[in-house]
């Protein structure tokens, strides 16, 4: 027991030695760091300060350092900010912990240790997918960033290719048989599994999960019929996905919804006629710019989802209404869009805030929607007892895909806009992404979106709102319950 205790007492000591060494009181007046992430700019160092805007990934003059803050020069002032991943002043590569994380003897989940590491930053050797070599009082080990995807096995039910990249347009390595496998880290649509080639990719039609549930996978839009006799048709449907499957047939598939469990026919051909589809979201609305914004979008026969606060809808009821009377789907972004108070007290603040915008925006429209886009993003505030809370009422989430940055530009520099979609369609079309362009009520963006538009129009995409009945999982987390 003696011994016990003697080596708690020096991993306690190494542990408090490097919280040290990674917290200098102060820097260099000309040292320069450079943030990998887009982080939110704070007035003062601590997560309760005013949050005064976002700064992009830069190399950036830091003026000093304190509680895991560093006080940078930016050209609104002298602020306080928190990155995720920054490359420090000694041209050390860091990564911020928002939550604990187990250690890993390697990565895989089979490795796992019983040590854990607090919010801290920590000294990243390399990445491999949510796999992180980090340095630590105990050598070199591994954390995961995604531990949810971890720790359980998945029968694979038919032949299936692995591939070098969560990718099909990636190389082709080989094929495995119908076996269960370990999982070692996962994407929306992907598994990664050891081989006998090494670590590979694969996206099972089929497989049954950690839980005993049979999955399949949906690789083209399908309609949902309410038995097993092609006369019963829904209007609804279902996006490419895995689809939980209670029963199958030569011709037919009985699945999970929304709407109870339904039937796809397997032969069904789809009408193609509308080509590739993208969502324009838009935040922080209604303003003065949503009207003009409205009017492009009709001008170009487009649709998009508006993501509004709630005192602005108060405010612009009108527009509100304009919304839903020309095709366009609104849904909720919360009501004070304050970090501190959604995130930083209980996980059912954020909750809170889309119930009272979701029953705002029922008084005013009719409309009872409920998908939201939580401020800043879902990463990496949105853990899973926030998001258990959104479960539970019922909440569907969305981020984004592409992201416009049309917040940091002015008027003059609207192409900036443009081809911030551009770059990141031609990322989101190799990775078989869905196109979900994130935009905001502003000047700037009213100066951008005709260009957008057209390119988007001129690829062949179909510019649509969000739909109901055809939920399409879009959240950082990965989080299919979303």
């Amino acid at each position: 027991m003696l011994g016990v205790n003697i080596y708690q007492l020096l991993a306690t000591i190494f542990m408090l030695n490097l919280l040290v060494y990674l917290e200098p009181a102060s820097i260099h007046e000309e040292s320069e760091i450079e943030v990998l992430t887009q982080t939110v700019i704070y007035e003062e160092s601590s997560l309760e300060a005013t949050v005064i805007g976002k700064l992009e990934p830069q190399k950036i003059k830091v003026l000093s350092r304190t509680n895991n803050f560093y006080q940078v020069k930016t050209p609104e002032g002298d602020y306080w900010i928190r990155p995720q991943k920054v490359i420090d002043e000694h041209g050390i590569k860091r990564m911020y912990l928002h939550e604990n994380y187990y250690l890993y003897h390697g990565p895989k989940a089979s490795y796992k240790m019983t040590s854990q590491l607090s919010p801290q930053y920590v000294q990243v050797i390399n990445e491999d997918g949510d796999w992180v070599k980090i340095k630590t009082w105990l050598g070199e080990k591994y954390i995961n960033t995604n531990e949810d995807a971890l720790h359980h096995t998945i029968q694979v039910l038919t032949r299936t290719s692995f591939y070098e990249k969560a990718d099909k347009q990636s190389i082709k390595v080989n094929e495995i048989s119908p076996q269960e496998v370990q999982v070692l880290n996962k994407t929306k649509r992907y598994f990664k599994i050891n081989t006998w080639l090494g670590d590979y990719w694969i996206q099972p039609k089929k497989y049954i999960d950690e839980h005993g549930v049979t999955k399949y996978y949906v690789d083209k839009k399908q309609y949902l019929y309410n038995a097993k006799d092609v006369n019963t048709k829904t209007q609804h449907s279902v996006a490419p996905q895995y689809v939980t499957l209670v029963d199958e047939t030569d011709d037919w598939l009985r699945i999970k919804t929304w709407l109870g469990e339904k039937y796809i026919y397997k032969h069904e051909q789809m009408n193609s006629s509308k080509g590739k589809i993208a969502y324009l979201t838009i935040d922080d609305g209604p303003n003065q710019y949503t009207e003009r914004i409205l009017n492009i979008l009709k001008k170009y026969q487009a649709k998009a989802t508006f993501f509004m606060l709630e005192p602005n809808m108060r405010s612009y009821k009108q527009l509100v209404k304009r919304m839903v009377n020309e095709g366009h789907f609104t849904a909720l972004h919360s009501v004070t869009h304050n970090q501190y108070k959604l995130y930083h007290g209980s996980a059912y603040s954020p909750v809170w805030e889309m119930e009272a915008a979701r029953k705002t925006l029922k008084n005013i429209t009719g409309e009872n929607h409920y998908l939201v886009r939580v401020p800043y993003g879902s990463a990496p505030f949105m853990t899973r007892p926030f998001r258990n809370a959104l479960v539970e009422y019922n909440y569907k989430m969305w981020d984004w895909t592409i992201d416009s940055q049309d917040w940091k530009y002015s008027n003059a520099e609207y192409y900036h806009i443009v081809n911030n979609v551009k770059k990141g369609l031609i990322s989101v079309e190799r990775r078989g992404e869905d196109v979900v362009i994130l935009l905001h009520d502003r000047s700037q963006t009213v100066k951008a979106l005709p260009y957008i538009i057209e390119y988007l129009q001129n690829k062949g995409y179909q510019l649509e709102a969000y739909s109901e009945d055809e939920h399409i999982p879009v959240n950082f987390w990965d989080d299919k319950r979303l």
